[in-house]
């Protein structure tokens, strides 16, 4: 089976409308039942969602089509996230998202962490994404990022590069460079800006943090990440 991992809360959803429901059945472990198992059929390729109550409703889809592509949102994992292995409590999922600019490394240390068996999420778009543009004042942001710290019990960590350089050169080794993708430095001025921001106003809730990703390498990063969000 190949195996694959929801890294994007809004994706999924719209991901599992698009396909139709097959059957369903409980996910039972010690007699208790910890999540639920949904065959759906995707253009003839039978999927198997996976969804762990237990561990803050992780999302695992499974297929034994090799040719077969998620959609943008799911990334492929190694056999830490079998049925097996997650009973046995191999995995920690967190309720942390990533957030920062293109070229930021978000999704590389988001595969490497899912590879020690470590969950967290890529983007929150309903709130942090879509008040972090440039025609929104810092003042309406700080508004919308207060209300949403108050109401959940997401934590988001912002991820910041201040090697302006560095940044250009990632954007510029895609093969794909997006208008978004042109402006990473001046949106990685926000995010750094904001975060300044809401922890002089108080903001914080010990839900909002910042890292400093500037002059670290992938692996770097990513345990730097993971003294957070194990903390």
């Amino acid at each position: 089976m190949f195996t694959y991992v929801s890294t994007k809360r809004e994706y999924l959803a719209k991901y599992l409308k698009s396909m139709k429901e097959i059957k369903g059945e409980s996910i039972t472990f010690n007699g208790e039942v910890i999540g639920s198992k949904t065959y759906y059929e995707d253009k003839g390729t039978i999927i198997e969602v996976e969804k762990y109550f237990n561990l803050n409703n992780l999302c695992i889809i499974r297929t034994g089509d090799a040719t077969y592509i998620p959609p943008k949102g799911f990334v492929k994992v190694n056999d830490i996230f079998s049925k097996e292995s997650i009973v046995k409590g191999n995995i920690q999922v967190t309720n942390f998202i990533l957030e920062g600019t293109d070229g930021i490394g978000k999704s590389t240390s988001i595969e490497k962490l899912l590879n020690e068996g470590i969950v967290c999420l890529d983007r929150n778009l309903d709130v942090i994404c879509k008040y972090m543009l440039f025609d929104v004042p810092m003042e309406k942001r700080i508004e919308e990022y207060k209300k949403y710290l108050e109401s959940t019990k997401d934590r988001i960590l912002f991820l910041v590069n201040m090697d302006a350089e560095e940044l250009r050169r990632r954007i510029y080794s895609r093969d794909v460079v997006t208008e978004f993708d042109k402006y990473a430095v001046e949106y990685n001025q926000m995010y750094y800006d904001t975060y300044n921001e809401m922890a002089r106003l108080g903001y914080l809730y010990d839900k909002l943090f910042l890292l400093d990703c500037t002059n670290l390498t992938e692996e770097e990063q990513k345990e730097k990440i993971k003294e957070i969000i194990l903390r």
